[in-house]
């Protein structure tokens, strides 16, 4: 069954039938509880017990993050009424673009003086002068901006929002790039000995100019090698105990038999 259809038979849906009497296909809405990230809905179809609609989509590409893009789910989802209303129970459904409230939001955030005088901030409702004027339509008046203020509020923040995951994300590819350098620079420095210290634990003649140099390339550790067994062995914790023990001749000679070399 094409959209069109779909379409047309949710138009002959009466408003008083519908699952929400404001809500029709095409229209997108915004899941506030969502927080964390905010969700935008297009219903696709509407029935008196089923209503299904698409997802936005909002990528942002990894190795580029200037490059992002907004696109809606390929398949919708449906859910029995009363099933939705327990995962969104608190909607808005937008009367303008996308694009549009965040204009607005940007606007309206220049000042924040201007943004608490535009909601009325401060300004409390007065319960009593309300309940006697007994006029149903003045109440009812009162409610209603109320809620416009309230949905105003929660758009921008889902606006927002949308802007600190955007943020969020491209902050976290810089982090992945500064670790990789920070990786490349360690191996620079450990090639070149930059953090390396040399300590001269022990004084003696020159060995002669002519001795070669005996380079040991295996990997040695002294708690498995030649850590003397005595008081608990030797290990990187007590560096100051080997240094003791290798000035010893006999055991110098078990780490370097050769006059001259590195190990």
């Amino acid at each position: 069954m094409s959209k069109d259809i779909q379409k047309s038979k949710s138009k002959k849906l009466k408003k008083k039938d519908r699952p929400h009497p404001e809500w029709s296909v095409g229209d997108i809405i915004l899941a506030v509880q969502h927080s964390d990230s905010p969700e935008l809905l297009k219903i696709t179809k509407l029935t008196k017990k089923k209503i299904s609609y698409l997802k936005r989509c909002h990528w942002i590409d990894d190795e580029d993050t200037s490059k992002s893009w907004d696109d809606w789910d390929d398949d919708p989802t449906t859910y029995d009424w009363e099933e939705f209303k327990r995962f969104h129970s608190d909607c808005i459904k937008l009367e303008k673009d996308w694009e549009e409230y965040e204009k607005e939001t940007l606007e309206k955030l220049q000042s924040t003086k201007d943004l608490e005088e535009h909601f009325g901030l401060g300004k409390n409702t007065d319960e009593t002068q309300l309940a006697t004027s007994g006029n149903k339509d003045i109440l009812f008046a009162a409610k209603t901006e109320l809620e416009r203020r309230k949905n105003t509020v929660e758009i921008m923040r889902a606006v927002l929002q949308d802007k600190v995951n955007t943020l969020e994300a491209i902050s976290r590819n810089f982090r992945e790039q500064i670790q990789k350098v920070e990786k490349v620079i360690g191996v620079v420095e450990l090639y070149l000995g930059v953090h390396e210290e040399i300590y001269q634990i022990q004084e003696g003649a020159p060995t002669d100019p002519k001795e070669p140099i005996c380079i040991r390339q295996q990997l040695l550790y002294m708690d498995e090698e030649i850590g003397d067994p005595t008081n608990g062995g030797l290990d990187f914790q007590k560096l100051e105990d080997w240094d003791n023990w290798v000035v010893v001749p006999k055991n110098l000679q078990q780490v370097l038999p050769e006059k001259k070399g590195f190990v």
